[in-house]
């Protein structure tokens, strides 16, 4: 079911870029000059938790599961409970 929402939000977005009209104007700045005024400490500090954010869960899905199962002999619905508890109360994480 998943899999069918997911293919539905891929083609939804596939429908609206065909339809955007994207121009780009040179504006007369050398890139290191445009790039300094995009780039500011808050959007780094943005970059920064969002990619921290994403590493924690690629390790929690991808390490932690192993370990509970394999290391501390945790059974599959201790498992299932632990990550349905962890996505609801702490959707940040």
């Amino acid at each position: 079911m998943v899999f069918y929402i997911q293919d539905i939000c891929l083609a939804i977005s596939i429908a609206i870029s065909a339809f955007l009209e994207i121009r780009m104007d040179k504006s007369g700045q050398k890139t290191i000059e445009a790039l300094k005024g995009i780039v500011s400490k808050p959007a780094l500090l943005l970059f920064l938790k969002v990619g921290l954010i994403g590493l924690a869960w690629g390790v929690h899905d991808t390490y932690l599961v192993a370990y509970w199962s394999e290391e501390l002999g945790a059974s599959s619905s201790l498992i299932s409970t632990r990550r349905r508890n962890t996505s609801v109360s702490c959707p940040c994480y």
